[in-house]
């Protein structure tokens, strides 16, 4: 028996959709290097499986994450010792996890450069 989920449910179609959802807070030095970073993220999920569906999501890079909440229906002994995420996930839509990257572990993750071009531009106007 499982709170969060019912025993009957059924679809037509069996799908789950998760999305990763990233803040990126940084500040960039002259040189467009970064000397400030920080990621807030989370995991929203919108689950359709029939039955009681027993999931496993795995991340490439487990140690970065230093700060999480999980959903009651993870089972956190298991993401404590092997840092995945193992759990029967509720029907509809959720939030499976939110969590922090500090900015020591961002910037070492990105070499201390981001993916894109930060070009600034000033506009005066005369009144």
């Amino acid at each position: 028996n499982i709170p969060w989920r019912r025993s009957n449910v059924r679809y037509a179609s069996n799908e789950i959709y998760v999305d990763m959802i990233e803040e990126l807070d940084a500040t960039i030095d002259c040189n467009g290097f970064l000397s400030n970073i920080g990621i807030i993220g989370q995991l929203m999920v919108n689950c359709k499986l029939s039955g009681i569906p027993d999931l496993t999501i795995s991340f490439n890079r487990p140690d970065v994450i230093d700060d999480c909440r999980l959903h009651p229906c993870v089972r956190h002994l298991k993401f404590a010792s092997d840092r995945v995420l193992s759990f029967v996930p509720p029907d509809g839509n959720f939030k499976l996890m939110s969590y922090k990257i500090s900015s020591r572990t961002a910037k070492g993750l990105h070499k201390n450069v981001i993916p894109f071009y930060v070009k600034p531009q000033i506009t005066y106007k005369v009144s």
